[in-house]
């Protein structure tokens, strides 16, 4: 599907990607990308320093119509939670982390000059 003049599912996977790196440059680790449940996906799972944060990346290219945050409802809120409560599960030795849902919003430029704005502790359970 294009959207904007550009395909989508490979604007989003440039995204997630610039996104980890993003987050690994500011001292956390990915422990998932893409980690696919029933109940949902997460696009990426990061730690640092006893928090555990499940991050939705939102990647618009040209001019989009709203913030790329604004994608994600209540109804897509509900799931990223579904699918977060799957991997603590799954994880266990994670439950003692403190918590927290973040939207990093993507903007790739052409000309490098990347823009992001994390909106941390986007919303909660």
């Amino acid at each position: 599907m294009k959207l904007f003049g550009f395909e989508a599912a490979p604007t989003g996977a440039r995204g997630e990607e610039m996104a980890a790196r993003w987050y690994r440059r500011r001292g956390w680790t990915v422990l998932d990308q893409n980690y696919r449940t029933r109940q949902g996906e997460l696009d990426l799972v990061v730690s640092r320093q006893g928090v555990l944060a499940f991050v939705e990346v939102k990647t618009r290219t040209g001019r989009p119509l709203g913030r790329p945050c604004e994608a994600v409802d209540a109804r897509k809120q509900q799931r990223i939670i579904a699918a977060a409560s799957y991997y603590l599960m799954c994880h266990p030795q994670r439950e003692e982390d403190t918590i927290r849902f973040d939207v990093l919003e993507v903007w790739p430029d052409r000309d490098g000059e990347d823009r992001f704005n994390c909106i941390e502790n986007a919303f909660g359970l």
